[in-house]
């Protein structure tokens, strides 16, 4: 299995976005995605069927205790996109691998 270890950081944008190798990493649904935003109370792991139930930047904005910017949630939809299309290369269409 092969994945990208972060999908951005802190150090070029205000998340540090990552594939989480922790959990069960043979089940599909298991596969987990650290979102984190640069303050301290926005740091948010999303499993695989979370992140397929966020389909808008707002879906998004209410995950997180802080207000984050519009054009910050557009970024992070990126991430999730990226994450969900490793998973389903890695996956396919099937529930479990």
């Amino acid at each position: 299995m092969v994945f990208i270890m972060s999908y951005s950081r802190w150090s070029n944008s205000k998340w540090y976005s990552f594939y989480n190798c922790s959990g069960d990493s043979d089940v599909k649904e298991n596969q987990i995605l650290s979102l984190w935003y640069i303050s301290e109370d926005t740091l948010v792991n999303f499993s695989y069927d979370d992140l397929l139930e966020i389909k808008t930047p707002h879906d998004l904005a209410r995950c997180y205790k802080s207000e984050i910017p519009l054009e910050e949630l557009v970024e992070a939809m990126e991430y999730i996109q990226w994450f969900i299309e490793d998973v389903e290369e890695e996956f396919g269409n099937h529930d479990k691998k």
